[in-house]
């Protein structure tokens, strides 16, 4: 901004910060010149950027941190699926066939609705 042009806009002020409606002319943006009431509509366009950019870059922080934690909670969980996969492998190496067998079978039980499931594991059909 020019001398005059700072000079203009410090005489348009009030003792609250805001521009008298005194015709004053100041320059802006890409060298134009404009009224007060110009200024201060530039004024506040910039004063809604700045708090749209604070706004987004608080969002964006958030974000990132909620990924972050997401990501753990993804690693933890899929440390855990390892875990019981090779528990399970392993379980299934020294079980006996007839416990293998029983799995297949508690298997088809779980399948069958509840209501169901006790004649199912009897092996008894009762009316």
């Amino acid at each position: 901004m020019s001398a005059m042009g700072r000079g203009a806009r410090s005489r348009s002020l009030s003792h609250h910060g805001v521009l008298s409606p005194a015709p004053t002319h100041v320059l802006v943006r890409r060298g134009t010149w404009a009224n007060a009431s110009g200024a201060s509509a530039v004024a506040i366009d910039n004063k809604i950027e700045q708090a749209m950019d604070l706004v987004k870059s608080h969002l964006m922080f958030a974000v990132r941190e909620e990924v972050e934690v997401l990501k753990d909670k993804i690693a933890e969980l899929m440390d855990r699926i390892n875990q019981l996969e090779l528990e399970n492998s392993i379980l299934k190496a020294h079980a006996t066939q007839e416990t293998l067998e029983q799995l297949v079978a508690g298997k088809a039980v779980m399948d069958v609705p509840p209501a169901a499931a006790p004649e199912q594991q009897n092996g008894i059909a009762t009316p």
